[in-house]
Parts: structure tokens; sequence; C-alpha cells
């Protein structure tokens, strides 16, 4: 493969970023609901002040608002907080199931934009390798978007992890639409399958996208 390491590290940079950003939305759009309801609170409580009657479970339901996007919040915050930390370490343990539901996760507000939903499904034991996390999560998550802005809307794409041989395999399945002459993988994709030592393919007839990953990865850069 042509590319040079600084282009692969460029990709992961633009990949973190795309992330941190969707997920800095997801954030400001729960501080927003939250800031609605305190505010329709705030009049409820000027009118009580003014000597009106104000129904005291419309305060409990404005409230239990609050407290859904709070911990809404809270759970967008650990996603970051997880996906920041996988930069840690070069090469670890991973959880290959584990990681794909994870970085379908991270992709909820692309497939929620596409009207797209995802369905992680686990294998029935874990499949653990030996890998460079944070690339294998943006290898996964390019794989994701392109699946996701591919697929036609309302439609369903799975994410079925296995063991295989050598390893594991992610497989994307039900991508509606994909044409027999996609161009995916591109360069930069099949640099960094070549990066894990693993083989990305794409089947267009069966409406999959296959990563075969070996249990024991060691980056050549």
């Amino acid at each position: 493969m042509d590319l040079k390491p600084d282009t692969i590290y460029e990709t992961g940079l633009r990949t973190f970023g795309r992330i941190s950003a969707d997920i800095s939305h997801e954030i400001k759009n729960a501080l927003a609901i939250i800031n609605e309801n305190a505010g329709l609170m705030e009049d409820l409580s000027a009118l009580a002040d003014q000597g009106m009657p104000v129904e005291p479970q419309r305060f409990r339901g404005l409230a239990a608002n609050i407290l859904k996007q709070i911990g809404r919040a809270d759970d967008i915050v650990k996603k970051m907080n997880r996906f920041a930390h996988s930069t840690d370490e070069a090469v670890r343990q991973v959880d290959l199931g584990d990681t794909a539901a994870f970085v379908a996760a991270l992709s909820g507000r692309l497939a929620a934009m596409h009207r797209v939903s995802l369905d992680p499904v686990p294998p029935d034991a874990p499949v653990l390798l030996t890998a460079h996390l944070f690339f294998l999560e943006t290898l996964l998550h390019r794989c994701l978007s392109f699946a996701i802005r591919t697929t036609e809307p309302e439609k369903t794409v799975r994410i079925v992890t296995c063991p295989t041989e050598i390893g594991g395999q992610v497989r994307l399945c039900g991508i509606g639409g994909l044409p027999h002459d996609a161009v995916f993988p591109g360069a930069t994709e099949k640099a960094l399958a070549e990066m894990l030592k693993s083989r990305l393919v794409t089947d267009a007839a069966a409406g999959e996208i296959r990563l075969d990953i070996p249990g024991d990865v060691t980056s050549s850069f």
C-alpha cells in the first residue's frame, strides 16, 4: 500500500475529530433540553409566586425530563472517555464483539441522521485479539459510516461478530443498495486493514462488508 504512515495517522486524527464532534453535538442537545425544561420550571414557579394554582405533577414531569437528560449526558461522556482512552496503548488485548458494539454506539448520531438502525449481534463467547485498538476502531467506524450512507432509510445494518480459525470477523450485513461497482474499500481503508494485517472485502451480492482480523496483530508502523 502506497499510503505513508503520516497519512494513516492523519486519518485516525480526522476520525477522532469527527467522532468527538458528534459526541459534543449530543451533549449540546442534552443540555439544550435541560435548559428548556429548567426554563419551564422557572415559569411555573413564577406563576405559583403570583398565587396561580400549578399542579405538582407538572413539576414532577419536568424534573423527570431533566433527570433523563442528565443520565443521557452521563452516558455520552462515558462513551467519550472510553474512546479517548483507546489511544493509551499502541497494542492491547481487544474484545472484538464489544469493540464493534461500541463503534456502533459512536455511530448512532450518523445512523439517526440517515434514518438507519444499527443492530450489534454479539458472539456467543468473547472474541479476544491483540491489536491496535484505536486504529481498529477507526477502520470499523469508516466501514460503518460507508454502510450507513449506502443503506436505504428505515433499514437495519447488523454488525455481526464471530470467531474464525485465525482470529475474528466483523460482518456488516443488510447494506441495502450496495452497488456492484462500489469503490469500497478505498485506499485509506485498505491501508488501515494492511496495518492491522486484516482482510477487508465488500460483497455487493450479499450486501455485506467483511473484516477478518488475526488473533495477534503487530502494527508495521
